[in-house]
């Protein structure tokens, strides 16, 4: 866990970010790194140790040439715990949208109007409100507007 808090250390500053995308394409020098960063070497020298110290970068010197680049998989901790995050939001965004369509189905009964709530497919990064039909509520007394379920529409 210490060396999952030292990649996300790692990943906070913009400068070691673009280093990391720099070595993707494969090793590098330091004076090559650091042209493209607008600071002193000693400066630079200090992100690198970072990303060395969290064993993302590492790097090696031949005679007066110090190379970096990428450790193979060095940022697969960080991509598991990303992961199981993520299953476990979807898990509680997809129970989230049950609830709703079961509160939404509850309300078309009871107002009258409007279609039951069909089970959809779920996408990650869809809306809930682009997920459910468009239902209305019921009649006002006036019987002219309808009140609709979130402000999704009138259909």
């Amino acid at each position: 866990m210490a060396n999952l808090d030292r990649i996300f250390h790692s990943l906070t500053d913009e400068t070691r970010r673009a280093v990391i995308t720099q070595l993707a394409n494969g090793p590098a020098s330091v004076g090559d790194l650091a042209q493209h960063h607008r600071m002193a070497l000693p400066s630079f020298m200090k992100h690198l140790r970072i990303l060395e110290e969290s064993k993302i970068v590492v790097s090696r010197k031949k005679g007066r040439v110090r190379t970096c680049e990428l450790r193979l998989n060095a940022l697969a901790p960080a991509q598991t715990w990303i992961e199981k995050g993520r299953r476990i939001w979807t898990t509680h965004h997809n129970q989230l949208d049950d609830f709703v369509e079961s509160l939404a189905v509850g309300i078309c009964s009871v107002g009258g109007g409007g279609s039951p709530a069909t089970r959809r497919e779920r996408q990650p990064g869809v809306l809930l409100a682009e997920t459910l039909p468009r239902w209305s509520v019921g009649q006002r007394r006036a019987g002219t507007r309808r009140a609709v379920v979130a402000g999704v529409g009138e259909r």
